[in-house]
């Protein structure tokens, strides 16, 4: 739709400038007046075409797609961040000084929950049973987060947390890993960790608001071409200074998130639990990058469950388990098992501890 869209946006713009080319022949007195007015008309035509392409693909993107990233806001260290308030509020809202939950869920859209209705999601459904056991849930998950994301988020909010018993990192196997690797995700600038000398260093502290990546990123237009374009895709890619960190150097990034993440949080007398999500392929065939989770999540937190076999075990296939046309996001029904697996998880261990 987006690629139709454009075509057609630049067919209007060069369908003016060849008109502005036979009025410019008719009425300018010289050749030279001709080519002067026949540049012009070409340059405003194409500024208009790309004009109305992107107002075009701006309307189909907000009418077609609910997108949770249109509910989020710049953030100078975080990339982006969720506002304190939003349409679900009440359900999935940011965490703020004034909450003080028992426990706090940190993760990408697959444990915010997109694609499905706030009271559908699996934090909520968790919410729901664990409640009347006095225990109370808040669901800071933020679209597009990394494992460094999500790590950044805890550390700058774990002190507004008062009376806080855990912090559950909801891992997905689909594309934290190479979230977490890139400085750019969703066309954005974001925080990347990096191994200089052995040391992990924070290789960009402050995001520039207006840099060249984000201000392009507010471009709808430009977004859906990088998908239809490969090519100029890439290029927006070297000319913004894109960098992906090696698998080795990403598996090392993470883990040393994870670990320094558990230290600080027992420090604070507060444990760290991981849940980890397959993507819709690893129900079939585990993938190398759920392969690896697996493992790691073993190594690190006071507790780590795994929701495949959970998944493998229900009577409905993988595509009921997932939006349709959707191979990351968890369906209703799968929704209802990761919240009551979560659940489980969570009131099994602050009930031992």
């Amino acid at each position: 739709m987006e690629y139709l869209l454009f075509i057609t946006a630049l067919g209007l713009g060069g369908v003016c400038a060849f008109g502005a080319f036979l009025f410019s022949r008719r009425r300018a007195p010289t050749k030279r007046s001709q080519l002067s007015y026949c540049l012009t008309a070409i340059i405003v035509s194409i500024g208009i075409g790309l004009l109305i392409a992107e107002l075009a693909v701006s309307f189909v993107i907000v009418a077609v797609a609910s997108d949770d990233r249109e509910e989020t806001f710049f953030d100078a260290e975080l990339g982006w961040s969720r506002p304190p308030r939003n349409r679900v509020h009440d359900l999935n809202a940011t965490a703020t000084p004034s909450r003080r939950p028992d426990v706090v869920i940190v993760g990408d859209s697959v444990a915010f929950g997109h694609g499905v209705k706030p009271e559908e999601g699996m934090v909520h459904q968790a919410r729901l049973l664990l409640e009347p056991n006095g225990i109370s849930i808040l669901n800071a998950a933020v679209s597009g987060y990394g494992v460094d994301q999500s790590y950044l988020y805890v550390k700058r909010h774990v002190d507004s947390w008062q009376s806080l018993r855990a912090v559950v990192v909801v891992l997905f196997s689909g594309n934290d890993f190479t979230d977490t690797a890139s400085n750019i995700r969703y066309g954005k600038s974001k925080p990347q960790f990096r191994f200089v000398e052995n040391e992990l260093q924070l290789s960009q502290a402050t995001i520039r608001r207006h840099s060249l990546r984000n201000t392009l990123s507010a471009s709808k237009l430009i977004f859906a071409s990088q998908a239809l374009i490969p090519p100029f895709h890439d290029f927006l890619d070297d000319l913004s200074g894109k960098h992906v960190s090696s698998d080795d150097e990403t598996k090392k990034v993470i883990e040393s998130l994870l670990a320094e993440l558990s230290v600080e949080l027992d420090s604070r007398g507060t444990d760290l639990l991981l849940l980890l999500v397959p993507g819709k392929g690893d129900i079939e065939n585990s993938s190398p990058t759920l392969l690896w989770f697996q493992v790691a999540i073993q190594r690190y937190g006071d507790h780590s469950v795994d929701l495949l076999p959970f998944l493998q075990e229900t009577s409905v296939g993988a595509d009921d388990l997932y939006l349709a046309n959707d191979s990351w996001h968890l369906s209703v029904r799968g929704n209802a098992i990761a919240g009551e697996i979560l659940a489980r998880t969570i009131h099994t261990h602050l009930s031992q501890n």
